[in-house]
């Protein structure tokens, strides 16, 4: 299918806009790249934290490191748009006629990000992907 990543729209234009022509199955994924940053609690990077993000109905759909700079970047799925034909092949159904295709999101947000790292408590939170974002992170020491 068709991906719409990080894209911003002018005049008018949206993804609401999008129209197929083609008979069949017919969808695009709209995704955002989202930036975590951890720091702890002096504002310092925290190198090789595992960040790992869960979607709305809990799949992981990322896992990874921070870098030197206590930075990970992850490319979310905010939704798939699908556009249901007049005739569709999955299902051999007919859509009564005037109807149309029927639009439908199928939403992957919100997604969970959790940060562990050693020393330190593990710290998650939860965001809309919506549009990129960067989100920071403060982690708290273990007594």
């Amino acid at each position: 299918g068709h991906v719409f990543q990080d894209n911003l729209f002018k005049g008018g234009a949206g993804y609401d806009k999008v129209r197929f022509e083609a008979d069949g199955l017919r969808e695009f994924t709209v995704k955002w790249t989202v930036t975590v940053v951890v720091r702890d609690a002096k504002n310092n990077a925290v190198a090789d934290a595992e960040v790992t993000i869960t979607d709305k109905a809990g799949k992981r759909v990322f896992s990874g490191r921070t870098d030197a700079k206590g930075m990970v970047s992850a490319v979310l799925t905010e939704y798939v748009h699908r556009a249901e034909p007049k005739t569709d092949p999955r299902k051999d159904l007919t859509v009564p006629e005037g109807a149309g295709s029927t639009p439908r999101k199928l939403f992957h947000t919100p997604h969970t990000l959790t940060v562990k790292a050693d020393g330190f408590k593990t710290t998650s939170t939860t965001v809309t992907a919506d549009h990129t974002m960067e989100v920071k992170l403060s982690l708290a020491k273990k007594r």
